[in-house]
């Protein structure tokens, strides 16, 4: 588990260390965001695991992979977001 957790704040904290001198757009401030909330809810499932019942543990499972899909869509979104503002030569 506690790889899991190391893995987790690392990804927590990449918004911030992904944070460069010039100013974002706002629509690139929300997928942070939303980047955060995410991964927050991730680690607060894995964390579930630990102590739910078995019988409960599929609907656990679905929630981590509705998770992760969302996470991933967030993740498409903000490198097109930041292809848009720094187009590439």
């Amino acid at each position: 588990m506690s790889r899991v957790m190391v893995i987790l704040l690392c990804l927590w904290f990449l918004p911030v260390w992904g944070h460069h001198d010039e100013p974002g757009s706002f629509r690139e401030f929300e997928l942070r965001e939303q980047l955060t909330e995410l991964e927050l809810n991730l680690a607060e499932l894995l964390y579930q695991l630990t102590y739910v019942p078995v019988k409960v543990r599929p609907r656990i499972y679905q929630e981590i992979q509705d998770v992760r899909d969302k996470l991933s869509e967030t993740i498409t979104q903000l490198i097109e977001e930041d292809q848009q503002e720094h187009p590439q030569p």
